[in-house]
C-alpha cells in the first residue's frame, strides 16, 4: 500500500489577572458580554465566542458560503468570522478528513470521550457547525484521514487505509454523497504515494491528488490521470477556475501556487516568508470570493488573505490568537 503525506498539531495559553475591585466589575461586564454573545446570533446558540482558543490538532479548514472559516481539530470545531474566533460548546469530537460543503460539512475521525457515536465515526454529514451529525456508512469501522468531497456537487473520494466490510484498501469515488463507492482505475497514476485530495467545488467529476512526485489530476471521477505540476505536493484546494497549491522544492523553499484548468499554466501567490521546516498543511478557498484564501502550517499559523495574495492576515500565530 502507498504511504501518505502528514499534518500537524497545536496548543495554546492564555491567562489574564486584576485587582479586587476590577475583578468584580469585569466579572459584571463578562456576564453582561456572555450573554450578548450567546444570543447577538440567536441561530448560533450552539457557537461561542473564544477568549482562550485551545487548538491542539488542525485536521482541516474550509469556508462556508458566507466565508467563514471553519477548522476542524482534535476537539471539535472553530469558526473565525470577521477575525473573531468561535467555538462550539458541543460534540468535541476528534474530526479528521474535513469537507465543507454547501449544507455543512462531510467528516470522519473519533468521538469524544462519553459520546454515543460509534468509535471510528466513519463517514458523516453534518450540519448547523456540526450540532447536528448523520453517520452516512462505516460507523465503527473507518477514520478516512484523506477525503475530499465537492462543495456543491455529490461526489466525494476516500482514500481506504484498513479494508471494512464493504471496500478494501484503496481509492475510492461516489458519485452520490457516500450512499455507494466504485474504485476507479486510476490509468496514467504513476506515483509513489497517495495523499491530500481535492474535489472541483461544482464539478465533481473533477478531483485532484497530492504526491510527492507533484499533482495528478483527472477529469472522469478518477478514471484516469495525468500529471498536473511536478514537485513535492503538501496541500491544494480548488476554486472553479484554478487548482492552489502548495510545494517544498528540495532547497526548502516553500511557495503557493496557481494551476489553471483551461489552461494548463501555473502561476506563483505571494505568500509571507515560511521556514522550510514549516511547510503549508492545508488549504482553503472561499466558494463565493476566489481572492479569498486561507492556509495553515505545520507550526498551526493560519494565514488569511482577501486579495489572492497581495496582502495576508494572521489569524493565528505559533497557535495563538
Amino acid at each position: 500500500m502507498r504511504k501518505w503525506i502528514i499534518t500537524a498539531t497545536i496548543t495554546l495559553l492564555f491567562l489574564s489577572a486584576c485587582s479586587q475591585n476590577e475583578k468584580q466589575q469585569e466579572a459584571e461586564k463578562e456576564a453582561n458580554q456572555t450573554d450578548e454573545k450567546v444570543t447577538q446570533d440567536s441561530n448560533l446558540p450552539y457557537l461561542v465566542q473564544s477568549e482562550e482558543l485551545t487548538i491542539e490538532h488542525i485536521h482541516g479548514i474550509g469556508y462556508n458560503l458566507k466565508n467563514e472559516l471553519l477548522v476542524a481539530t482534535h476537539h471539535g470545531l472553530k469558526m473565525n468570522r470577521d477575525g473573531i474566533w468561535y467555538e462550539t460548546t458541543q460534540n468535541l469530537h476528534d474530526y479528521m478528513g474535513f469537507q465543507v460543503t454547501e449544507n455543512g460539512f462531510l467528516v470522519s475521525g473519533h468521538p469524544e470521550e462519553g459520546s454515543s457515536l460509534e468509535n471510528p465515526l466513519g463517514l458523516v454529514r453534518a450540519s448547523n457547525y456540526g450540532e447536528q451529525l448523520e453517520p452516512i456508512q462505516f460507523s465503527g469501522e473507518s477514520d478516512f484521514h484523506f477525503l475530499g468531497a465537492s462543495f456543491s456537487d455529490q461526489d466525494l473520494y476516500v482514500i481506504n487505509e484498513q479494508p471494512n466490510s464493504l471496500l478494501e484498501q484503496g481509492f475510492y469515488h461516489s458519485p452520490d454523497a457516500g450512499q455507494s463507492f466504485n474504485q476507479p482505475e486510476m490509468a496514467g497514476f504513476d506515483a509513489d504515494s497517495f495523499g491530500m485530495i481535492a474535489v472541483h467545488p461544482s464539478n465533481g467529476k473533477i478531483v485532484a491528488m497530492a504526491t510527492r512526485q507533484g499533482v495528478y489530476g483527472s477529469e472522469d471521477s478518477g478514471k484516469t490521470f495525468s500529471k498536473w505540476v511536478d514537485g513535492m505536493i503538501t496541500a491544494l484546494a480548488f476554486s472553479n477556475e484554478q487548482l492552489i497549491y502548495s510545494t517544498v522544492s528540495d532547497e526548502g523553499t516553500i511557495s503557493l501556487q496557481s494551476y489553471s484548468i483551461k489552461n494548463r499554466k501555473t502561476s506563483p501567490i505571494t505568500i509571507p516568508h515560511l521556514d522550510y521546516d514549516n511547510p503549508i498543511t492545508y488549504i482553503a478557498v472561499s466558494p463565493t470570493d476566489a481572492n479569498q484564501i486561507a492556509i495553515t502550517t505545520y507550526d498551526l499559523d493560519i494565514l488569511q488573505t482577501k486579495d489572492f495574495g497581495a496582502n495576508w492576515e494572521p489569524l493565528t500565530q505559533d497557535g495563538k490568537m
